[in-house]
């Protein structure tokens, strides 16, 4: 299994998650995050399970129960997560 690694941008993303979640239903904030580290998990030990984009070397993956996708690339020993974004954003690019 591959490491997990949160980019910055990624880190940020999930304290605005959290931050919204916080605020508008705070009942669901630890849910909401659960799923999405354990999206990240799942990866670690199958990567490949979203699809690519090779224009931008990334992959994507819809985590499940909410609304949220995280964009991801794999590495040797390592999967980097790059954002976690709110699917109404309608992103290809993690940036």
């Amino acid at each position: 299994m591959r490491r997990v690694r949160w980019t910055r941008p990624a880190m940020e993303d999930l304290a605005a998650i959290d931050a919204y979640w916080q605020e508008n239903a705070s009942d669901r904030a630890d849910a909401v995050l659960g799923r999405i580290e354990a999206a990240a998990m799942f990866l670690a030990e199958i990567p490949e399970a979203g699809p690519e984009f090779e224009e931008i070397g990334a992959r994507k993956w819809s985590i499940a129960r909410t609304r949220y996708q995280l964009f991801y690339r794999v590495r040797d020993s390592e999967i980097q997560i790059l954002r976690a974004r709110h699917a109404s954003e309608n992103r290809r690019d993690p940036s």
